[in-house]
């Protein structure tokens, strides 16, 4: 499992994505938190394609089987 939170939704919101994700049954959890992302600005930040992007991309290159 790859997860993204973000600071900018609330500590609420945050620690109950990041606790489903740790819950989720997966041995293999990779956790990143955005600070301060929306929901677009995970699609469409001008960062996103390095802190979003490319990260999902190396996330899938290392669990390729």
């Amino acid at each position: 499992i790859v997860y993204f939170g973000s600071t900018g939704m609330g500590t609420d919101a945050l620690l109950n994505g990041i606790s489903s994700a740790s819950h989720s049954g997966s041995k293999d959890v990779t956790i990143n938190v955005l600070e301060k992302y929306g929901h677009q600005d995970v699609l469409f930040a001008r960062e996103a394609a390095t802190t979003v992007y490319q990260v999902i991309l190396d996330w899938i290159v290392l669990h390729e089987r």
